[in-house]
């Protein structure tokens, strides 16, 4: 919304310029400063809340995962059993991962949840009733479309899950790799 009436006062700004008329161009232009800085406060807040929340969400998932894997001399366990390789360094980057796909995952997912109750309801209105006559069944679907969409969406999640299953085993072996090389 800020853009938006950013671009209307360049705009004003421009018809000013055109009309000769000095007192608007300098109205709308301090105006469009002052929106310029107002815009790049609140992102620079934004970028500087995003950095604080990973540092404590790394911070509380590091301690919270480090005292599990400390208390009772499981290190001990993993080493002797030789499963897996260098467990400290695995903790650190899936903790890493971890709060960089919630925190990029997490505006994605609530902006979805809310597409969904938003647009549903004009979904249901645009889809007209579809016959089942055709193919044999004496039923008629009435508001198709919110279906439709619900079951693509299961679909391509499926498909996502079944391919990336090989790429499950592909990250866990580039992560051995690289803990190998840091050795």
């Amino acid at each position: 919304v800020n853009l938006l009436y950013f671009q209307i006062n360049l705009a004003s700004a421009t018809n000013a310029i055109v009309a000769n008329d000095a007192a608007t161009v300098w109205s709308a232009l301090s105006f469009a400063v002052l929106q310029i800085v107002v815009m790049f406060v609140i992102a620079i807040g934004g970028v500087f809340a995003e950095y604080a929340l990973r540092i404590r969400m790394r911070g509380v998932y590091t301690n919270n995962l480090l005292g599990r894997w400390l208390a009772g001399n499981k290190f001990y366990e993993l080493e002797r059993l030789g499963g897996i390789d260098h467990p400290e360094q695995r903790i650190q980057e899936d903790i890493y991962v971890y709060v960089q796909l919630f925190i990029t995952l997490a505006p994605t997912l609530l902006s979805t949840v809310m597409n969904v109750f938003l647009y549903s309801g004009t979904l249901w209105s645009l889809s007209a009733p579809v016959s089942l006559e055709a193919i044999g069944l004496p039923f008629t679907i009435q508001g198709y479309l919110p279906f439709l969409a619900i079951g693509l969406g299961l679909l391509m999640t499926l498909i996502v899950h079944f391919v990336g299953i090989p790429l499950t085993k592909a990250e866990i072996t580039r992560q051995r790799l690289e803990a190998h090389f840091r050795n």
